[in-house]
């Protein structure tokens, strides 16, 4: 493609380039190993044991604690999914720990998720882990967004890495957290700078990632599925250019100019 078409600008989904940087910098600590193996390892034993199900919410109840269940770690979404994973085992750890402890005399694998699970150093290592991840996962979300430019998720990227440096992440910029867009800029200098708009505009049609691409096919599953097997092509289409094409529910505002919110034909209703 590149030799018929030399014009070609290549470019790696941000997105992916974070969650590859993340795992291999990670990837050769012990610890990180024995923390997934923690968290896949409780996901798996309560999502397919109804009994130790059973035996968990009696002893979050024993504790008097909200019951709550480990989350899976991995999918589309890796980051916020370890993150979310580490939060459920933080928030319910006493639960967790008093019911492994209990079964571990006649079920060697709980009696083995019970020695990671006390472990100080797992312990202390998750928690660090969590304070990593948070700015990262903030970082993954932003880069999935439809309206991202090359210009925010490369700032977005350099203000992440600075608040790893001091952990402490607060960070604020207009053009960075989207509060002011290009469209913007372009109507208040509409008379001149046209060369300027023109590179602008050239830049803004780089694509920074590929999360809106892949997340179609995850909508056109859930669109069409055994219940709806029989859906015709037309509709499934308009299904989901709709999806994809509109704003999201938390940023529909009926209030805007009519142009923008046009239905295509009015019922009727007697």
């Amino acid at each position: 493609m590149k030799r018929e078409n030399p014009e070609i600008v290549v470019t790696h989904c941000l997105a992916h380039r974070v969650e590859l940087s993340f795992k291999d910098a990670i990837k050769s600590s012990k610890l990180y190993d024995k923390t997934i193996t923690l968290l896949l390892g409780l996901y798996y034993l309560y999502r397919r044991g109804p009994k130790q199900k059973k035996a968990l919410k009696r002893a979050f109840s024993a504790l008097n604690m909200t019951k709550i269940l480990p989350t899976r770690v991995g999918g589309t979404r890796w980051m916020p999914h370890m993150l979310r994973a580490i939060n459920v085992i933080i928030k319910g750890y006493r639960g967790f720990k008093a019911h492994l402890e209990s079964a571990s005399h006649e079920n060697p694998k709980t009696e083995g998720l019970a020695k990671i699970l006390t472990d100080v150093a797992v312990v202390t290592f998750m928690l660090n882990l969590k304070e990593i991840i948070s700015p990262l996962n903030r970082l993954s979300l932003i880069l999935q967004k439809q309206n991202l430019t090359l210009y925010n998720g490369h700032a977005q990227i350099k203000a992440t890495t600075e608040v790893l440096k001091i952990c402490k992440p607060k960070y604020s910029n207009r053009l960075i957290d989207g509060a002011l867009t290009w469209g913007s800029v372009f109507e208040t200098f509409r008379d001149g700078l046209d060369n300027i708009k023109l590179v602008i505009d050239a830049l803004l049609s780089l694509p920074p990632t590929s999360v809106n691409n892949e997340t179609t096919f995850s909508r056109t599953k859930l669109s069409k599925g055994k219940r709806r097997g029989h859906l015709k092509t037309d509709t499934l289409k308009d299904l989901i250019q709709v999806e994809i094409e509109t704003a999201n529910v938390e940023q529909f505002n009926p209030k805007l100019d009519d142009d923008c919110y046009q239905p295509r034909r009015r019922l009727q209703y007697r």
